[in-house]
């Protein structure tokens, strides 16, 4: 069975904090955290063709779920821009453990599986010894048309597709034994975005992120400093998933939570007083969680109701954002 890394260190919650980031790579300027932002990006000998890289260590003992997971976390920074993944690589560090009970060949039947299922070619292969799993993924993927951008000062809309909060429950169910919560919260991360490629396509615009390492709201500074927008989030719109609220505040507050409020409160703006919990999940990292899509005023309702019919019923409209030249996330 898989060894969980330390509490809020598991998944993608292992990614290097903001500030340590921008510091190792000599950025000081506070609007430098918008380099944070794309994670996915076009190659330069072919436009069409975009690229990406992800990796995390296991958020569930499940070896062959987390095989799947690792692989979903990995799509969504193709999918939030409507790339179709065609090819990856992935590099696996296992310890000797791993190789000896069986979990290992698990872990790779979990990531060829989820690459098979969803038409993505392994172009190839790497194993090195660690004493800690990783799964680190690189994906190739083609969109033939450029994204659609804002438009300065009009006023776009928000939309989560999943709830926050998924990778917290697994770490905290698997520590627990809570069996139940463990496949919901697993069921959650697994499922990743390809159905919905040809709705992004057609609806979503320049900007539109997925939600990992930084967080809600540290990838609502970094998405607000790169696209020069104010966001407006109504908190009381946010889906979280359920059951999160029964665990006490000790233990749902993870290293992940800690460090990102650190780096990015005070590049924000805070409305209304809201409950510990829930401002813990805000700043918290996510493993393959929802992605934040940004859409007109006029195609809101038909984005929603096509993302409801394809099984993300918990998607939800959560704020507005406006390219006025103004940084800002405000919380309210």
């Amino acid at each position: 069975m898989l060894r969980l890394s330390s509490s809020g260190s598991s998944g993608c919650a292992a990614k290097i904090r903001a500030q340590d980031l921008l510091k190792i790579l000599n950025k000081k300027n506070p609007d430098d955290i918008s380099l944070l932002a794309p994670d996915g990006e076009q190659l330069s000998i072919f436009k069409t063709l975009y690229s990406s890289i992800d990796t995390i260590s296991p958020v569930t003992r499940n070896a062959k779920t987390f095989g799947s997971i690792a692989v979903s976390h990995a799509f969504n920074d193709l999918h939030a821009i409507g790339v179709r993944p065609t090819d990856a690589c992935v590099s696996f560090g296992l310890d000797q453990t791993l190789i000896s009970n069986g979990d290992a060949a698990l872990i790779i039947d979990g990531v060829n599986k989820t690459l098979s299922e969803a038409r993505v070619r392994l172009c190839n292969a790497h194993t090195y010894l660690s004493i800690e799993t990783f799964i680190t993924i690189t994906l190739i993927g083609i969109r033939s048309t450029p994204m659609k951008v804002m438009e300065p000062r009009n006023r776009y809309a928000l939309i989560l597709t999943k709830e926050l909060g998924a990778a917290t429950i697994c770490h905290l169910a698997s520590l627990s034994n809570n069996k139940k919560l463990i496949s919901l919260s697993e069921e959650m991360m697994s499922r990743h975005h390809q159905s919905l490629l040809r709705i992004f396509k057609k609806y979503c615009l320049s900007g539109t992120t997925d939600i990992s390492g930084f967080g809600l709201i540290g990838h609502l500074v970094a998405l607000a400093r790169s696209e020069e927008c104010e966001v407006e989030i109504d908190i009381s719109q946010i889906p979280f998933f359920d059951g999160i609220s029964d665990f006490s505040m000790e233990i749902i507050r993870n290293c992940s939570a800690q460090r990102n409020q650190d780096d990015f409160e005070d590049l924000c703006s805070w409305q209304n007083n809201i409950s510990d919990w829930r401002k813990s999940q805000l700043y918290s990292a996510e493993t393959a969680g929802p992605i934040l899509c940004i859409v007109s005023q006029e195609t809101m309702s038909s984005f929603t109701s096509l993302l409801h019919k394809n099984g993300f019923s918990k998607c939800k409209h959560i704020g507005w954002i406006a390219k006025n030249g103004k940084p800002n996330v405000i919380l309210q």
